[in-house]
């Protein structure tokens, strides 16, 4: 019975110290860790797809699609002359490719390197600054 007051209690206090850290706020300016939903520039966020290569066969599990880049879409006049900076992440969270460049309007073509196969790509991670 103590066993599983102490594992209740420990399983509690995790819980807590997560909620605690899901309600920090980033605010913009300085680098900071964390995660933060919008865009300073472009409030709503912006749309994004994968742009994939030449389909070659591949041993499963890949699929034998490369992912090129991102074409991202809905960028907010404000954003015009800065940088948009694009991470492909796996389903560690590590990052696979990255692309870069200086926006010019919308949709916005990314070209990230290296090409990746689509089965692992698990997140896209987007910052404008």
């Amino acid at each position: 019975m103590k066993r599983l007051l102490a594992i209740g209690a420990v399983s509690v206090l995790g819980a807590l110290s997560i909620a605690s850290a899901a309600a920090l706020t980033v605010n913009g300016g300085a680098v900071q860790a964390g995660q933060d939903n919008t865009l300073a520039c472009d409030p709503n966020g912006v749309e994004i797809a994968y742009t994939l290569g030449v389909f070659a066969p591949a041993a499963p599990p890949n699929s034998g699609f490369p992912v090129t880049g991102v074409s991202v879409s809905d960028i907010d006049a404000n954003c015009v002359g800065k940088t948009i900076d694009v991470v492909l992440t796996n389903l560690a969270g590590a990052q696979i490719a990255t692309g870069s460049i200086a926006i010019g309007g919308t949709p916005q073509a990314v070209v990230t390197a290296p090409a990746v196969d689509a089965f692992l790509v698990e997140d896209v991670h987007i910052a404008i600054h």
